[in-house]
Parts: structure tokens; sequence; C-alpha cells
């Protein structure tokens, strides 16, 4: 089917629709401005200035609403005389240009999915079968364009997410995407969708200013790359070759809302390049994602060697240490070996026996006062851009992990403000460290980060754990068939005591920088969008 439908086909198009909006020109400026300064700054600046990255990326490849929740985005920074006496007139005076847009916006809908709802409902009723791809986050956004009943709901069958679903469709007509053509990141896409179209016609929705990226669709076999043209010989030095087995026409299709007076354009900068120069200068590492179900996922360093489970290999090789994303895929199981527990004295973290307390006391004080437990956990040193909304996360109840804080000190301060002084005896028990120190280890627990790296001191030879795992290969091989979620306990009297925990891996995704602190352990798929580049 597919190759037929390649010989069918001599030419292929994309539809580049433009979009450029002066309040979201005058928005992105000053949250540029906003994002460079603070990156400067101390910790707490560089955290704001990364959580309003994450959201500029978002707004920039997903067709987002222009409500009230960018505005509440970007006014979590403070009140303006705070701002300037922290960072400045300038940061100020950035801060409320963007609070002037962002209230311009929302007094109409995103020309984004304005067009898009314009594309969708064209084709339909050209009887066209149509795709979009987008990251799984993003769906949602897609789906609430069509508003029924004036609109017919997009059905699910329509999106695509990863490169495998990709591979593994069937030839149709037209994919939609929003943002420029990249090949990791926010927006990111495999090359193969111009290197292998499963469609005749590629319509894209980008903001003005936002370009592709240079080298994208390279050809493995011709060295060609249909977005900048680059062709290279064996030696690396350029050379004139036209001839690709696939031919590309572009058109580009531009669309203002013309809200400047002056009708000066304001020349928008390409924020991914001004993004991903900033990455490159800060202390972090390649990362890949592995999504191990619908809202979580782990961070592995890219050339990490990660101890997994194979069901589908030869007896022998089904344990081992693999690269993600090319030996770890889709399908296998990520081992988190969680060895004995700590003598940190009388009373050890079990899951689920301390979050319960500190949880309750926060929805007690949620309830009472948000804003004002907000201000304290501030004053007091959680300097968090999204702090009001991360509270509120934080209240939820245990799922795959224990929501709370990313940080060990943030942590601490959020039992501190909240008063719980449990280890002066509350338990009955002698601890010799604060209670906080056992609550942290059971979400360490919860988060699958192994306890035998180093950390709390255990150190565990690598080769007798294989070993063990072998041992238990019949049994970890049955649950494998029915879970995609389990634990197996290591049989009582060895040399080694605890547990291994098993993840199902459903999807990998490169296209990340982070740091050693956001790596190895399991958390929501939105923590992990700080660190795209």
């Amino acid at each position: 089917m597919i190759f037929r439908s390649l010989k069918e086909r001599q030419s292929y198009s994309i539809v580049r629709h433009e979009v450029s909006s002066y309040s979201f020109s005058l928005l992105r400026r000053s949250l540029r401005m906003i994002i460079k300064n603070l990156y400067e700054g101390d910790a707490s600046a560089k955290e704001i200035s990364d959580d309003l990255r994450t959201r500029l990326s978002e707004w920039l490849t997903v067709p987002v609403p222009f409500d009230d929740k960018i505005l509440e985005s970007i006014s979590i920074l403070g009140e303006p005389i705070t701002i300037a006496n922290r960072w400045g007139q300038d940061i100020r005076a950035a801060y409320e240009e963007s609070i002037k847009a962002v209230t311009i916006l929302s007094q109409s809908e995103n020309l984004i999915r304005c067009q898009i709802r314009s594309v969708i409902e064209d084709l339909r009723i050209k009887n066209m079968r149509f795709k979009i791809y987008c990251h799984r986050l993003a769906q949602p956004h897609f789906e609430s364009i069509m508003i029924a009943p004036q609109h017919k709901p997009i059905d699910g069958g329509c999106f695509i997410n990863t490169p495998k679903g990709y591979r593994e469709v069937e030839p149709f007509d037209v994919l939609i995407k929003v943002g420029p053509l990249r090949s990791r990141g926010w927006g990111g896409v495999p090359d193969a969708l111009l290197t292998a179209p499963r469609f005749e016609t590629l319509v894209l929705f980008v903001w003005s200013g936002c370009d592709d990226e240079q080298g994208f669709g390279l050809d493995p076999v011709t060295g060609s790359a249909i977005v900048g043209g680059v062709v290279t010989n064996l030696s690396g030095s350029a050379k004139n070759d036209t001839s690709h087995g696939i031919s590309w026409k572009s058109s580009v299709e531009r669309t203002s809302d013309n809200q400047n007076e002056n009708g000066a354009p304001l020349g928008d900068e390409d924020e991914f390049q001004v993004f991903q120069i900033m990455a490159k200068s800060r202390d972090s590492r390649a990362a890949i994602l592995a999504q191990i179900d619908e809202e979580h996922g782990i961070l592995f360093p890219a050339h990490g060697q990660i101890l997994s489970f194979d069901p589908h290999a030869n007896e022998n090789e089904q344990i081992g240490r693999r690269l993600p994303g090319e030996a770890l895929i889709q399908g296998m199981f990520i081992i988190f070996q969680r060895l004995g527990d700590v003598d940190l004295g009388a009373l050890h973290a079990k899951d689920g026996m301390l979050s319960p307390i500190w949880k309750r006391r926060l929805i007690e004080e949620v309830e009472k006062d948000r804003n004002g437990l907000c201000k304290r956990l501030s004053d007091a040193g959680i300097g968090l851009f999204s702090l009001y909304s991360r509270v509120k996360d934080w209240c939820k109840a245990p799922t795959t992990v224990i929501p709370a804080p990313q940080q060990a000190r943030h942590f601490e301060i959020l039992i501190r403000v909240l008063g719980l002084d449990i280890e002066k005896g509350n338990l009955d028990q002698k601890l010799k460290f604060p209670w906080w120190v056992y609550a942290w280890l059971e979400i360490r627990h919860s988060r699958g980060e192994a306890i035998q790296e180093g950390r709390f001191g255990q150190e565990i030879v690598g080769e007798k754990v294989e070993e063990l795992l072998n041992e238990l290969r019949v049994a970890i091989a049955e649950k494998c068939k029915v879970e995609n979620d389990f634990i197996i306990k290591i049989p009582p009297g060895g040399d080694i005591q605890g547990d291994f925990r098993f993840c199902g891996v459903i999807s990998v995704e490169d296209g990340f920088r982070a740091p050693e602190s956001a790596l190895y352990f399991i958390n929501e798929l939105r923590e992990f969008e700080l660190w795209r580049v």
C-alpha cells in the first residue's frame, strides 16, 4: 500500500500558514527579555526563567487558548513593585508589557486555533483523510478546537503521537502540525515526515519568526536535506546535487490580526534558536524520556546503560543494560533496584505510610488560605514560578508516584511551614534525623530512585544484582504478560534484601537537556517539559 502510494504521487506539498499577532509578538519580546536576564541570576531566578521558557515554547508549538490561564502564568511573578525591587526596573517594564499583551490576547481567539478549525472544516467538506502529529499532552488542545454541537469532534484515530505511530499508519491525504519542523524538542517530529511521506500535503501552522531546523529531512541515502537543501559528500564538503527521490513544493500563506496601528512589524526572533543556545551553556546533559504510562515518565542520560528486561528476547538476553532509544525501546521494562532500607533509626519509610500525614495537613492549610500559604512558602525560600498550581498538585493523592516538591530543600521548607514537628514524639519513636527526612525517603522510593547508586551510602555489586534477576526471570516474564507496573520481592535469606520495581516503556523520546537532579526518577510528564530544547 505504501509503495503504491509513493508510485502514484509524483510530488508532495508543504503549505505553511505563517501567523502573526502584534500582541503575541509583544508578549514574546517581553518574555524573551525576562527569560534571558533571569537566566543569569541566582537559583530562584533561573527556575523562573526555565518555567517561562517552557510556557512560551508550549504556546509556540501547541494551539492553546489565549485565556485567563496565560494571564495567571505571568502574573504569578508578583506585584510590579516587588519585581522591581528584586530584579530591577527593566524586568518590571517587560513584565508590565507582557500583562498588557496578554490582556488584549485574551479578548479574542488564538489565530492558529481559528486557522486549524478552518482547514479541518475544509478537509471534511472535500472528504479528505487527515491526521494531526502532536505530543500526547498537546492532544486535548487540538480536541478543544472543534466545539460541539457547531463542529464535529476530532476522532482519536486522527492523532499521531510517536514515530512508531507514524511508521504504522496507512497512507492518507493531509498531515497537520503546529510549530516549525524540528527533529527534537518542542514540536519535534521525525525526518521521515519528509523522507518517507505517508501523505500528499503537509500543513504547517507556525508563528512568525519561527524557522524550520536547517538540515531537517535528511535523506541517509543521498545526503540531501529537504529543509535548507544541504547536500554533502563523504568528506563533508558541500556539493551540487539536486537529485532526490521525493519532490516537494512549498507555499506560504500569511495571516495577521492587524492590531498594530503603526503597521510596522516587530521583527519576531526565533525563540527556539535563542533557547537552544541557552540550554547548551547550562550545566546539563543530553537526555532521553521513557514514558511509562499516560502521565508519567523517566529521564535518562542519552548514553546511559539502563538495567532493563525484554520479554521478547531469548532467555539468556532478557536481562541487560541497554541504551535508551536504541536498545531500550517500547515494550521493554525498566528495572528499579530498591535494595534494602537505610538504617536511619527506628522508623523506616514505607510506601504510603508518611505521605497521608503531611498531605492531610497541607490540604487543611490550602482550604483555610491558599494565597496566604503560598506567600509563607515563598517567603521561606520556595521561589517556584508556578507555586500556586504546584501546591495544588502536592495535595493530590499518590498514584504512580507521590506528588511532592522536586527538591529536598523545598520539601523541608514545606514541612517546616506546615508546622509538622513529628520528630519530637508524635510517633512515639526515637529518630536519628528530623521527620521530614523519612517522609522524603518515602517520596524517593515512590519515584523509583535507585538507592544502591551511592545515595545513602549503599554499594551493591552489579553482577550480584543481575544474577539475582536471572534467578527470578520466570516470575518476571509471567508478570510482564499481565501488568505494566509491578514489584517483585527478593526472596528472604540472601545477601540482598528489598525488591525490584518494573515499569513498562510505552514510548521513548529524545530532545531533552537536563541536570543530574532531574535524571533517573519517575515524575509527571509535564514536569519534564521544562527540559525540552
